[in-house]
């Protein structure tokens, strides 16, 4: 656009001056101006305005240069892992037919429009199906008692904002090999026997996993060893892992059942070791199992035939033996014996008569010999020979003259006693201090 100034004729000085200028700031301001300031507009013709979408996964998403009046059409689409939320109008005056469709729709404004889509993440479950195992256990999470925790290692859920890829702890179990994991997604794909897994970027849906198990003892044989069993059979074998084991202790002679014994010192494997019949599941291991007997114990009887035995030496005469495959002897002491005469004779002890339960006897003295096997009671026979009458007299004799020794003895001092208690009574009498000892 040309712009003419013109001058008149007789301007002069500073009135030419002003006038200059004013026309120049006219100029400038002029060419600053949008061309459309001075064009005007075709008939109908309207003004053109931005919309921005922020965070929209579909094409359209409305984004684009509108004219103000026009009909927009939001989209926010799909958005893996996630659930729409709602529209967040970041700038300009619209209203909103629906705020949280995924679709919605505005009237162009005559002002620029920033519109986003909000989203929610989608937690999703991880179940495993552990089949007897467990998982090294977060100590804060894990507590024996309840089965539900027994994962606490793993991760429960996940989600789309989660690190990736998510490692799955392998499970263990006692005597069992792991063989891996059967993962079955949301949309019933499945993997079978993964070793190892982990949750790839841009999985979405539940997971469901379940561990496999492979027994490194399948198809094996193990042996049971009854030592000192007697039963038929005693149980003494080879088995399968997990197959019922049947042990039987029997009955030996002289002997009662007390206990089984597990060799390697693992109590546990038996339920009931009292029992001398008994089952248990077979380990995955050799086990050798040892019969515990009681030998049972038999009276000795004692016939004095008159004598008698020192009770203050009790232990010197047994009344009980126990049963022995290798037979040992029994120290027994001397029995003593008199008659009920006032004179009391003597007799002299001999020897013992030993009868055995089968009837056999015989003579011994000091040490009891138990033969090997031998069951049943035992009667032992004091036998004595008198003195004679030559002794006895003797012996009497003695005795009596022992009897009036004490007797002679005992008057000696009652005499004594007698004379220091009147020596004290007349020293008394006298006026005279009385003083130990005689006059």
């Amino acid at each position: 656009m040309a712009i003419n100034i013109k001058f008149k004729s007789g301007l002069r000085g500073a009135n030419y001056k002003k006038t200059f200028f004013v026309s120049l700031l006219v100029v400038l301001l002029i060419s600053s101006l949008p061309i459309n300031v001075f064009t005007p507009k075709a008939e109908g013709q309207t003004d053109v305005f931005t919309v921005t979408v922020n965070k929209s996964f579909a094409e359209p998403s409305g984004a684009g240069e509108y004219s103000t009046g026009t009909v927009i059409t939001l989209n926010a689409g799909t958005r893996a892992g996630y659930t729409f939320s709602h529209w967040a109008i970041n700038s300009g005056s619209v209203s909103l037919s629906s705020a949280t469709g995924t679709t919605a729709t505005f009237t162009m404004p005559a002002n620029n429009v920033v519109i986003t889509a909000s989203w929610t993440v989608i937690q999703y479950s991880i179940s495993y199906t552990l089949n007897g195992g467990s998982v090294a256990a977060n100590p804060a999470l894990f507590n024996a008692n309840d089965p539900s925790t027994y994962n606490a290692g793993n991760p429960s859920a996940y989600n789309a904002e989660n690190s990736f890829p998510i490692t799955i702890t392998n499970p263990t179990r006692t005597n069992y090999e792991f063989a891996g994991w059967d993962v079955t997604y949301a949309n019933g794909t499945q993997k079978t026997f993964q070793i190892s897994y982990s949750i790839p970027e841009g999985t979405t849906g539940n997971i469901a996993l379940s561990a496999n198990w492979k027994d490194p003892n399948a198809g094996k044989k193990f042996t049971v060893i009854t030592d000192d069993a007697h039963g038929t059979p005693t149980g003494t074998g080879s088995y399968y892992v997990g197959d019922t084991v049947t042990i039987n202790a029997g009955t030996q002679d002289g002997y009662t059942f007390s206990h089984w014994e597990v060799k390697d010192g693992s109590r546990y494997l038996l339920p009931g070791v009292h029992t001398s019949t008994m089952t248990f599941a077979m380990p995955a291991r050799d086990v050798e199992i040892l019969a515990i007997w009681k030998a049972v114990q038999y009276k000795i009887i004692y016939e004095l035939k008159g004598g008698k035995t020192d009770w203050r030496r009790a232990t010197e005469y047994p009344t009980t033996y126990a049963y022995s495959r290798d037979g040992y002897s029994i120290d027994i002491s001397d029995p003593t014996r008199k008659d009920d005469s006032p004179l009391g004779y003597e007799y002299k002890f001999l020897d013992w008569t030993v009868i055995y339960p089968d009837g056999s006897s015989e003579h011994f003295r000091e040490s009891l010999n138990i033969p090997a096997g031998t069951m049943g009671d035992i009667t032992l026979e004091a036998n004595w020979a008198s003195k004679g009458l030559v002794q006895n007299i003797k012996d009497s004799v003695v005795f009596i003259a022992e009897i009036i020794g004490y007797l002679l003895l005992a008057i000696f001092f009652i005499v004594c006693i007698c004379l220091y208690l009147g020596a004290k009574r007349d020293a008394y009498n006298n006026g005279y201090p009385v003083t130990a000892g005689f006059p």
